[in-house]
């Protein structure tokens, strides 16, 4: 479509309040939306024991509550029937014409179709056969349909496998909150005179056996592991004594004590499984590689194209060969050794972050994309 649409809804499937990342980014871009497209309404899932002050919801994700929330109860035997997309339908046929759904799930923008209004659907996750037939349908459907990857990797594969033009595909990766680089840093009340960081989960493909075999090399360093639990942590290798568990922290706790951090660890591995058993490592765009970023600590990240696009070695972190924990410890050793140099990175990246990687410009430039 070509101009701003009449009333635009960003829509998603997430369930609010929640942890998983999917929530954090629906959380995050709603808000961002709000503040790009004047006529704006949002609408989220929402557990039937949530509380309806939906200020204190946004709170912890250091926000302010998105302009005309919606919220649709979702009971576990609705979850289970998908019927609240009957509700979601019945949300999109109180829109006035020439609105525009905008959704990051294939189920609500069918919701949106069949109640007559276009759509743009962003896309995250390697796409699977039925899901490509689905996208093809929709575009003899919506000649003008408009779908925003998250990865170039992505893209390729919509061009691919759907038949798109490379125009009608929009590369966005993740992003970060513009309001975490205000946040204090928490000290990590460690023993250790150098202390590297990783925040994240316990997926395999994470990195975790790259964190573990490190401490192991480097017995004066303090590695602190955010999100893991111990028995986690146990799976990837043994656990010395220089590894402190800080287990499932919220977001304010993780980002201060990531800005306590000497350097912070991103030891992507090529293959990432997560909890469906999907393979998303060349698909990930993590968004704790942009909190590291909004963090103003030197990065040390795995050299793989989902990273690589944003993080630059030498410019603002150090890359390392993806499934060598030595050249790890070597860039640890390295910060250490030249302070400086991790000063300058750490000010690189938090420039790039400040000026590219918030969740507003993600929107302003998905806006940009949208009306052509």
């Amino acid at each position: 479509m070509n101009g701003a649409p009449a009333h635009f809804v960003y829509a998603t499937r997430s369930v609010i309040p929640s942890r998983f990342a999917n929530t954090v980014q629906s959380a995050n871009m709603a808000c961002a939306f709000s503040e790009v497209y004047p006529a704006f309404s949002t609408i989220f899932r929402s557990p039937s024991t949530c509380t309806d002050d939906l200020p204190a919801v946004f709170a912890s994700f250091e926000l302010t509550p998105p302009r005309n929330p919606h919220l649709v109860r979702a009971t576990p035997a609705l979850d289970w029937a998908q019927t609240y997309l009957a509700a979601f339908a019945a949300y999109f046929r109180r829109q006035p014409p020439g609105t525009l759904v905008y959704t990051r799930s294939g189920r609500v923008a069918w919701a949106a179709s069949l109640a007559g209004l276009k759509t743009v659907i962003e896309l995250h996750d390697p796409l699977i056969a039925p899901y490509a037939a689905w996208l093809q349908r929709q575009a003899r459907l919506q000649p003008s349909l408009k779908l925003v990857a998250t990865t170039s990797r992505l893209k390729s594969d919509l061009i691919a496998q759907v038949g798109l033009a490379p125009d009608q595909i929009f590369v966005a990766g993740g992003g970060a909150n513009s309001a975490l680089l205000k946040l204090p840093a928490r000290p990590l009340d460690s023993p250790y005179a150098f202390n590297a960081a990783y925040a994240g989960s316990a997926f395999k493909g994470k990195g975790l056996e790259i964190v573990t075999a490190c401490a192991a090399r480097l017995a004066d360093v303090g590695f602190h592991v955010i999100g893991p639990t111990s028995e986690e942590c146990q799976r990837f290798g043994p656990v010395g004594p220089n590894v402190i568990i800080h287990g499932r922290q919220d977001n304010r706790t993780t980002l201060g004590l990531l800005k306590s951090a000497d350097c912070l660890l991103l030891p992507n591995q090529p293959s990432v499984i997560i909890r469906s058993g999907a393979d998303i490592g060349h698909y990930t765009s993590p968004l704790k590689m942009f909190e590291y970023m909004a963090a103003g600590r030197p990065i040390i990240a795995s050299d793989l194209p989902v990273l690589s696009g944003t993080l630059h070695h030498e410019r603002n972190a150090l890359l390392c060969p993806a499934e060598v924990a030595d050249a790890f410890s070597a860039s640890i050793r390295r910060l250490q050794s030249e302070p400086e140099l991790g000063r300058r990175l750490a000010a690189e990246a938090m420039h790039n972050f400040a000026t590219a990687y918030t969740w507003n410009a993600r929107a302003a430039r998905i806006r940009e994309f949208i009306e052509g």
